[in-house]
């Protein structure tokens, strides 16, 4: 098989090296001689083509990329270097991530019919080669910053495969995602969060200002409010001060006679009372509802009801006392007019008539216990179980008693309200209680009445402690 080729001289040479493509317009005439050979007449020769010497054509082929230029701006492409390895990363700024890339295979017959194919590590995720291609060219637009390889492998015509070739190259990331840019952001983001602060911080520094002197303004309105109501609580402590027996009526009863007083607030729902009708002595120890100012005015209530039905109206015994006293009160406070409510306020109380003449001692008793200690005996006189005032019953339905005895020289009598014996304190925080009174009593009844007070008052804080004081306190002592 080959080509006889004509000579200058006239004679023909014989090439049978492996054809080239043969060019169509070169071929005049296509002639079967036989089953194995095929003439092809040319302007160059005569082509002999022996299918039974038929052999496959092999070169070595080598690919190539000749071009990479920048395609950022379509009207200024830049040329780069055509060859780069790992330890010669050819390196581009972000602008320059639009890359045309054009190859070439060492395979000239045909060359056109080359095939290429490629992928791009660091852009393709799966690292799969593209399929084979005739387009010598590879566009990439707006790379990501990152290190980037491009391989291409080509074949020729006859499928003889080329070797494959790397080209290495790294787009730069773009100032405003550098590590310096990073921290800059970091930097400028302490810097704001900062003075954000700063900020905050003389915010809240100027409302705590205004704050402290809007509090410091109301401070000064709630102290005169204070001052004022304080003012008006003392004005009616001297009031009631004013209602209370002084000492020198009491010593119209007794020479040897105490009275413990100690209200919890500035003014007391406790007082007591004395008024003098027939030669006959009359003294009440009375416990208003509540205490402080309410209680005051309650005080000041009761007062006025004794003193109306002591001195005015002249009731001499003290139960027809308490029975009148409550039916006035229960009028006053409307305790039965069903439209307004059952008014529960009222005052526990015991009355003593002194009849120092005839040396008999009466007693009455709302709620209240009296006791009279005589020839170093105590004696227990229990109150009724009705106060005055009592909101649930009818004036009718309320019955007081009352107890009279004759007593002897030295003998002394004891009237208190509940504030001493319902105190808590001591060790276990429990009530003074009635039976520790009782004993207490008992135990310093030989002392002389002054002493006695001390004795109590010492007790009472002994007993109190830390403890606030949940009551009024009042204990009278009288020795007849």
């Amino acid at each position: 098989m080959g080509e006889l080729i004509y000579q200058e001289d006239g004679t023909y040479f014989k090439d049978t090296s492996h054809f080239n493509e043969i060019r169509k317009l070169a071929i005049q005439n296509i002639y079967f001689h036989n089953d194995s050979n095929i003439f092809f007449c040319s302007s160059n020769g005569l082509i002999i083509y022996n299918k039974n010497k038929h052999k496959k054509r092999e070169e070595k082929v080598k690919t190539h990329i000749y071009k990479v230029e920048i395609i950022n701006n379509p009207n200024s492409i830049e040329t780069l270097p055509n060859k780069t390895d790992e330890d010669n990363i050819l390196a581009l700024s972000f602008k320059q991530n639009a890359i045309r890339f054009s190859f070439a295979a060492t395979s000239y017959v045909s060359a056109y019919r080359n095939q290429f194919s490629y992928y791009l590590e660091g852009f393709d995720k799966d690292l799969q080669w593209s399929d084979w291609t005739r387009q010598p060219v590879k566009e990439y637009n707006y790379l990501k910053e990152g290190e980037y390889v491009l391989y291409v492998k080509s074949r020729d015509l006859h499928m003889n495969l080329g070797d494959t070739i790397a080209y290495h190259f790294e787009i730069l990331a773009p100032w405003y995602r550098t590590y310096v840019a990073y921290t800059i952001y970091f930097i400028l983001a302490f810097l704001i969060l900062y003075l954000l602060f700063v900020l905050n911080s003389r915010r809240l520094k100027q409302a705590n200002l205004r704050l402290e002197n809007k509090v410091k303004i109301r401070t000064l309105e709630v102290r005169e409010q204070k001052k004022k109501i304080t003012d008006s609580i003392e004005y009616a402590l001297q009031i009631q001060k004013a209602i209370l027996p002084s000492c020198d009526m009491l010593k119209e009863i007794s020479d040897e006679i105490f009275v413990l007083y100690c209200p919890k607030d500035i003014v007391s729902g406790d007082f007591y009372w004395h008024a003098k009708s027939d030669d006959m002595h009359y003294f009440a120890t009375v416990d208003c509802t509540g205490h402080g100012v309410p209680g005051g005015f309650m005080s000041m209530i009761g007062n006025t009801l004794l003193n109306e039905l002591v001195v005015h109206d002249k009731v001499l015994e003290p139960a027809d006392i308490l029975k009148a006293m409550n039916s006035k009160l229960q009028f006053i406070l409307n305790q039965s007019d069903n439209d307004t409510g059952a008014n529960s306020d009222g005052m526990e109380l015991s009355l003593i008539r002194i009849d120092k003449k005839n040396q008999v001692l009466t007693i009455s008793s709302a709620m209240q216990s009296v006791l009279v200690i005589e020839n170093d005996v105590i004696k227990h006189v229990k109150g009724d179980i009705y106060e005055i005032g009592d909101a649930f019953l009818k004036p009718e339905e309320i019955v007081f008693t009352q107890q009279s005895f004759n007593y002897d020289k030295n003998c002394k009598i004891y009237t208190f309200t509940d504030g001493f014996t319902d105190q808590f304190g001591g060790t276990k925080k429990q009530k003074f209680t009635f039976d520790r009174l009782k004993n207490l009593l008992f135990d310093i009844k030989d002392l002389p009445m002054s002493n006695q007070k001390e004795k109590l008052e010492k007790a009472f804080e002994t007993w109190k402690g830390s403890n606030r004081q949940i009551d009024d306190v009042t204990i009278i002592g009288i020795k007849l």
